[in-house]
């Protein structure tokens, strides 16, 4: 009996630090388990390299059950390919500007022009989840200057999350 964390199994799937603990048979019933109970979508087959798993609506309310995130502190960022835009969509714009300010803060981010905001809009940040009311802001950003970031910047100021291992993070604060 081996075991093997999934980012072996499946690299692009996992996205936290730590191991289900399963042995490849277990964790391959486990997921057709939970096809079958309509809370995942395969797909292709298991073995397949190229397979994906995602959260069906069913899936992604039972995760929310009990993860209990709380969705006015989700961040979702889209920036340009060359770096010359950052748009974050937020459920409060308060937020979304503090994430902005410690992206700047930081480094990561060279502000170039004033944040536009967009108020009211909907959209499915989440295949599994439609957002009502959300703030977008956009920002118009220089090249990243040589100087080194700053993570403990950028982390003293966080109060948002945008995965799964951010999530965890924040809710151990």
């Amino acid at each position: 009996m081996t075991r093997c964390l999934a980012s072996e199994v499946y690299p692009l799937h996992m996205n936290v630090g730590y191991s289900h603990g399963l042995t490849d048979s277990q964790l391959h019933a486990t997921l057709l388990r939970m096809q079958m109970r309509g809370l995942i979508g395969i797909s292709s087959a298991l073995d397949d390299a190229e397979s994906s798993v995602t959260l069906t609506p069913a899936g992604g309310e039972q995760w929310s059950l009990e993860r209990a995130p709380v969705w006015d502190r989700f961040i979702f960022e889209n920036g340009s390919l060359s770096g010359e835009r950052l748009t974050v969509v937020a459920a409060n714009e308060s937020i979304g500007r503090r994430y902005i300010g410690s992206r700047i803060a930081a480094g990561i981010k060279v502000q170039a022009g004033p944040i536009r905001v967009r108020r009211g809009v909907s959209a499915s940040l989440i295949p599994w989840k439609r957002f009502q009311n959300l703030v977008v802001l956009r920002l118009d950003c220089d090249p990243p200057t040589n100087r080194p970031v700053d993570w403990d910047v950028y982390e003293s100021m966080r109060t948002w999350w945008t995965s799964l291992a951010e999530l965890s993070t924040l809710l151990q604060r």
